[in-house]
């Protein structure tokens, strides 16, 4: 028994030896495989924006980052190469869920290099409340990314539509803004310095009188309202852009019609305080206005808003119409511009008359409501050279039709499309990304059936080149715009493509069809340039030189 136990115990110890090494050899190949893998991992991955190198004469080679995109899904970004500069590596983020998007891009200041650590936030866009996106702008809730050691962002996460997107001023630069669609690449931003504020002063004046409480207002400046003195005279603030045209002071006070004055950014450009006086002019009579909304058999229409609004009088009236089609403005202001409106939700058309006239007597408004009617149509996407456009993303909407919403129109693998129930009318095709695309001069008839062929400025071909100053020394940060115009019969289509210069003043704006396009460049402190360019498969760089604006004081 002693035997047996003891040889029992000596095989076990043998299979337990065995089964050790072949642990450990096994570990061993797993430690080898493994760090194969991590090597491949490795190299697979750091995929780097173009825009981080710059082209400049030590890169032997480089591969610009892909434009925008318009297809259901933002297109990858390709990896670089650069034997001047090694940005760090960037992890190459997982794919977006079905139905959610990214928007990418750069923030450069203005010597066209890549700003770290700034908060690019995205907000969506409402087609018809703009001042819905201000007030979204202001409270937050946007969806927030912060741009890497090379200036890159990426916000992810984001429906389908159209977003604003925005940075908010430091003590450094200005805010920055720019609309971009959902799966954009290229939405680059430039931060402008942040220039010295500007003291702008005057007196208000109503029937040669001094008027103090006008509220004074620099529209969209973070001053806020200030109001005038017993002697008329105010003092307000206002934040100087280099890349904004032009600024308005809102003037208003009760009793009196509101004045606006516009100011040039050249008018601003004198030293010392800029003086601006306003002369505000009283309201005029306040008359009873009545009517009635009808559709075309003449039978009632209740529930209807109606809406008065005189520019010249800067006066907005609304009214809603009762159970018998009756309406009535109790105090309006005398004037002879009004514009009478209704927008109706779904049944009737919508109702526009321009340069009504209400005098001291009153008046009688007479709203007739068409139905709606409706049309087909169909057609085909193609490129210049007659190629079917597969699955580009076109809106469809009816101009004349403002309460009904655009519709989205994609093209099949050939390009083919067809949209039934079309509101007959004046229609326009579009896009809200880049390329910004705009086919306009096509109309249906009510029980129409229309096929038509749309010409897309769209294909393999590209726009490089470089931007310099009469020096010869290149401009970076500048803003291009590549349009192209096409007509058709009565089609006329425009495509807009926007890029932004390097800090070596080179761009590249990618799938551009061919045929004839303008370049069109503008950057502060120069003159807009605007150069012709004939797009095909050998066409050279654009070089383009700007002539620099000398001024003095600001």
């Amino acid at each position: 028994m002693k035997t047996s136990a003891a040889i029992v115990t000596f095989c076990l110890l043998l299979l337990l030896a065995g089964g050790t090494a072949a642990l450990l050899y096994h570990s061993q190949e797993s430690g080898d495989n493994s760090a194969g893998r991590g090597m491949a991992h490795v190299t697979d991955v750091a995929p780097v924006p173009a825009d981080t190198v710059s082209k400049g004469e030590g890169a032997d080679t480089e591969e610009p980052r892909a434009a925008a995109d318009n297809m259901s899904q933002p297109a990858p970004v390709e990896a670089t190469v650069s034997q001047t500069k090694s940005p760090p590596a960037r992890v190459e983020p997982e794919s977006e869920p079905a139905g959610l998007f990214s928007i990418s891009g750069m923030v450069l200041d203005e010597s066209g290099r890549g700003v770290y650590g700034i908060e690019v936030a995205a907000y969506p866009k409402s087609l018809f409340a703009p001042e819905q996106d201000a007030a979204e702008a202001r409270t937050g809730g946007g969806v927030t990314a912060l741009t890497d050691i090379d200036g890159f962002y990426e916000v992810r996460g984001v429906a389908d539509g159209e977003y604003r997107l925005r940075t908010e001023p430091d003590d450094r630069y200005e805010a920055a803004e720019l609309i971009v669609r959902a799966g954009v690449d290229t939405a680059d931003l430039v931060l402008r310095a942040r220039r010295p504020a500007l003291e702008i002063g005057g007196t208000v004046r109503g029937d040669g009188e001094a008027l103090s409480g006008v509220e004074v207002v620099a529209v969209g400046q973070p001053s806020g309202a200030v109001y005038t003195e017993e002697d008329g005279s105010y003092e307000i603030e206002v934040q100087i852009s280099a890349a904004k045209p032009s600024y308005t002071l809102r003037f208003a006070r009760d009793g009196y019609r509101e004045e606006r004055s516009v100011l040039m950014a050249e008018d601003l450009a004198a030293p010392g305080q800029i003086r601006v006086d306003a002369d505000l002019e009283p309201r005029q009579a306040l008359v009873e206005v009545t009517g009635s909304v009808r559709d075309r058999e003449g039978e009632p229409v209740s529930g209807e808003t109606v809406q008065l609004y005189s520019e010249a009088a800067r006066q907005r009236y609304t009214a809603v119409s009762g159970r018998q089609g009756e309406i009535r403005f109790p105090e309006v202001e005398t004037s002879d511009d009004y514009m009478v409106s209704v927008r109706p939700a779904e049944l009737h058309r919508d109702f526009v008359v321009r340069n009504v006239e209400i005098g001291v007597a009153g008046a009688e408004l007479d709203v007739v409501l068409e139905p709606r009617s409706y049309g087909r149509l169909a057609g085909q996407m193609v490129d210049p050279d007659g190629q079917p456009v597969p699955e580009f993303n076109l809106w469809l909407r009816n101009p004349g039709a403002v309460n009904q919403p655009a519709r989205l129109v994609t093209g099949d693998q050939q390009g083919y499309f067809e949209v039934d129930r079309v509101e007959a009318g004046s229609l326009v095709f579009e896009t809200r990304g880049s390329p910004l695309v705009s086919i306009t001069g096509l109309r249906l008839s009510p029980g129409e059936s229309k096929q038509v062929t749309l010409v897309l400025d769209w294909g393999t071909h590209q726009v490089a080149g470089l931007v310099m100053d009469d020096m010869g020394r290149p401009v970076s940060a500048s803003e291009l715009f590549v349009t192209s115009v096409r007509r058709d019969g009565s089609l006329r289509a425009q495509a807009v493509r926007r890029a932004v210069t390097d800090e070596t003043g080179y761009f590249l704006v990618e799938r551009v069809g061919s045929g004839y396009h303008t370049v069109r460049v503008d950057a502060p402190g120069f003159r807009a340039a605007v150069v012709d360019h004939q797009v095909g498969t050998d066409s050279p760089e654009v070089i383009i030189r700007l002539e620099r604006v000398y001024s003095h004081g600001m």
